[in-house]
């Protein structure tokens, strides 16, 4: 070995001792460029995409279902009201009693303010004629009536039986079913006067006479018992069952009451007002409860052309 190589073998071995770096390995040769690929959309691309459809398909989707449920709830709802509303108007004849005489007579002041507004004179005329002739009877009866409450107050009862058992039997017609429960407490009035008059004959013969027909009418089922026991009496207070009987007077207002409360005597010759085109105004308001009450709501009001279906 020659002695000048000798110097730098010994420096690179001191350079190793003391730890300095070595030189850096050369860089890594480039890779190859990447093939082009079709594009495709990122992830965040298609969480944007698969948001914007929710949106723009999904919550209309939604929203229709839900207007759908909603619309399958209301007419559920208008069903079962309108099974309501008509299971409430068969099972109860309260509500409107078409036999009613008020109710006839206000039907015929609707045909007849009809008839009016439309220019049907002639058909108004012979209606009026033909509904007159039965309005005018049951005024007659009602007037009746008020005078058999007068006479009764007053204890005219000769006058009462005329009224009662009068010929044109009037009266009778409008008691209808009520009418001999009405006789009985009639009689029975008369019966316990004679009683606090000391009438003990005539009493004894009212009984047999007007109250035994009539027993089974009695307001319990000791009345006529104790009516006979009255007989004996020396006072109609002396029965524990007319211990409470206030006297003559009285008991011929609470008879009174008593007609009264059978008929309505305060409803003749009623003055009544008839609002402008009532009638068609009726038929519009039923007409709009079978709409909304319909068992297929419609969403648009439908055009009704005809009263008859």
């Amino acid at each position: 070995m020659s002695d000048h190589s000798t110097p730098d073998v010994a420096a690179a071995m001191g350079q190793l001792q003391l730890g300095e770096p070595s030189a850096p390995p050369p860089p890594p040769p480039p890779p190859p460029p990447p093939t082009p690929r079709p594009a495709t959309a990122l992830p965040s691309q298609l969480s944007s995409i698969s948001s914007f459809t929710n949106v723009g398909f999904g919550v209309v989707s939604e929203n229709r279902t839900d207007e759908r449920k909603r619309a399958v709830l209301a007419q559920a709802a208008n069903v079962s009201v309108a099974d309501y509303h008509l299971k409430a108007l068969k099972s109860s004849d309260r509500l409107l009693d078409p036999s009613d005489p008020r109710i006839k007579e206000d039907i015929i002041r609707l045909l007849s303010q009809y008839l009016t507004d439309e220019g049907f004179h002639v058909s108004k005329l012979t209606l009026q004629d033909e509904s007159n002739v039965r309005i005018h009877e049951a005024a007659d009866r009602h007037l009746d009536l008020r005078r058999l409450r007068k006479v009764i107050l007053e204890g005219d009862w000769a006058e009462v039986d005329k009224l009662v058992l009068g010929s044109t039997q009037r009266v009778t017609a409008l008691l209808g079913r009520q009418y001999k429960p009405f006789l009985y407490a009639v009689y029975k009035q008369q019966f316990l006067e004679s009683i606090e008059h000391r009438e003990v004959h005539k009493a004894f013969t009212f009984l047999q006479k007007r109250l035994k027909p009539l027993e089974a009418y009695q307001a319990n089922a000791d009345e006529f018992r104790d009516l006979c026991y009255l007989l004996t009496a020396t006072s109609v207070h002396d029965v524990p069952a007319f211990r409470q009987w206030e006297g003559v007077g009285p008991g011929r207002e609470r008879l009174a009451e008593q007609l009264q409360a059978m008929i309505d005597l305060e409803s003749v010759d009623r003055d009544v007002y008839v609002p402008p085109n009532r009638l068609l105004t009726l038929l519009k308001q039923a007409v709009a409860y079978q709409v909304v009450y319909s068992r297929y709501h419609p969403k648009v009001p439908p055009r009704v052309h005809t009263y008859v279906l």
